[in-house]
């Protein structure tokens, strides 16, 4: 037993021997390795060029302008104030149709002439003073060299003969038109001329105005007549005879 024990720590002896040795021969391997690296001779690497970093400029307040308008939260600090354009005004309206013209009667007075008017072409006539509007046009003055109107401002002038109701010239020459043909010409009977009527509807006809009627054809009322209500004025002006008959009390 102790031969065994004996040998064992001999056993043991050589391998720690062996062991110290091959220890030795590392640490020897490892200093040599640094050593020769500490002789080794490195060329240092020549630094690349540095550049001249070229002066700042001065400091103006003109160049942070740009600053300030992007960083200001608020859009009234922007010194580009946005103009809003107004739309333009509408066109004007066309001009309506003119007003048409039947006839004059001039009393001799101080009122002037009095155009009878309509708005258009079968519609009542009106007995239109100067001053006084008719549709959507003022009547400003009548004479034998024509009449003057105005609408919105706009002043226009015609002659009599522009603005006369020809409906009834229609109606003849579409009568005449459509008359039998006969060799030469045609055979248009001559127009019957209306029977005078009788005595008794002798008076006041057709409406001329407010409070003034027209006289009728071949009345022989002597003037200054009253009948229903009217009384009968027959009296020399700058333009012929003129008869009518107004209103007891005045127009």
């Amino acid at each position: 037993m102790n031969r065994k024990l004996i040998f064992l720590d001999l056993v043991l002896l050589l391998v720690v021997a062996y062991a110290g040795m091959q220890f030795r021969n590392m640490y020897r391997e490892a200093k040599a390795r640094e050593g020769a690296q500490r002789n080794v001779k490195v060329t240092p690497v020549p630094p690349p060029p540095v550049e001249k970093t070229p002066p700042a400029p001065p400091v103006m307040a003109t160049t942070y302008a740009k600053i300030a308008q992007d960083l200001l939260l608020d859009k009234s600090r922007n010194p580009e104030v946005p103009i809003e354009v107004p739309p333009p005004p509408p066109p004007p309206p066309p001009m309506p149709a003119l007003p048409l013209y039947h006839g004059m009667i001039n009393f001799g007075d101080e009122e002037g002439p009095v155009a009878i008017m309509s708005v258009s072409s079968g519609k009542p006539h009106k007995a239109i003073h100067p001053g006084e509007s008719i549709g959507e046009f003022k009547l400003l003055g009548v004479s034998r060299d024509g009449i003057d109107l105005e609408w919105r401002d706009q002043k226009v002038h015609k002659r009599l003969e522009e603005i006369l109701d020809r409906s009834h010239a229609a109606v003849t020459a579409q009568r005449t038109e459509t008359a039998p043909k006969v060799e030469g010409g045609y055979a248009t009977p001559p127009p019957a001329r209306p029977e005078p009527p009788p005595p008794s509807q002798y008076g006041p006809g057709a409406d001329a105005g407010p409070g003034v009627k027209r006289c009728m054809d071949n009345d022989t009322t002597p003037a200054g007549a009253v009948v229903n209500g009217f009384r009968k004025v027959d009296k020399a002006g700058p333009f012929g005879r003129t008869c009518y008959w107004e209103a007891i009390g005045g127009r």
